[in-house]
């Protein structure tokens, strides 16, 4: 089981409320993003030398559709 660690910044849904993104900022300033597909974590990136709100791009695009995750890329 993953632990959600830092402090939550800001929550992204998809329409259909299937696709959640959670942004963290780790206590070294380092944003983190949580993917979750329901219930289930799918994915951990760290965006380090990014700023928060690239991180937040980032979460907002995956709840649109737009960004694809690795897991995502193989599945054709």
């Amino acid at each position: 089981m993953i632990e959600l660690v830092g402090k939550l910044i800001s929550e992204f849904y998809s329409d259909d409320k299937t696709r959640r993104a959670e942004v963290h900022l780790l206590s070294d300033g380092i944003p983190q993003v949580f993917f979750f597909e329901g219930e289930e974590i799918v994915e951990v990136e760290f965006y380090s030398g990014h700023t928060l709100e690239y991180a937040e791009d980032a979460a907002e695009n995956w709840c649109l559709g737009i960004k694809k995750l690795p897991y995502e890329r193989k599945q054709i």
